[in-house]
């Protein structure tokens, strides 16, 4: 896959991740596609999303932490899960 393909996969799903953030399988999908895009606050996000073993009060203060990236897109994901604990 070039690195085109592998952006626009990665774009034109986003919605999907942004509503299923908790499907493990899509997770995993995501966590390939940022492999290969070599994104390391994608990787390191999304890693931790799917081995999180804390409770609501402890993801929050995990969540805050990633709330530093640039990356708008993982920015709003993070938001959106924000709120939704």
């Amino acid at each position: 896959m070039s690195t085109n393909e592998i952006e626009k996969v990665f774009y034109n799903n986003l919605n999907l991740l942004n509503n299923f953030y908790n499907n493990r399988n899509i997770l995993l999908k995501y966590y390939k596609i940022v492999k290969l895009k070599n994104d390391s606050e994608w990787i390191s996000f999304i890693d931790y999303w799917l081995h999180k073993k804390h409770e609501n009060k402890q993801i929050k203060e995990k969540l805050n932490n990633f709330k530093d990236t640039q990356n708008k897109d993982l920015l709003n994901l993070i938001e959106i899960i924000y709120n939704d604990i």
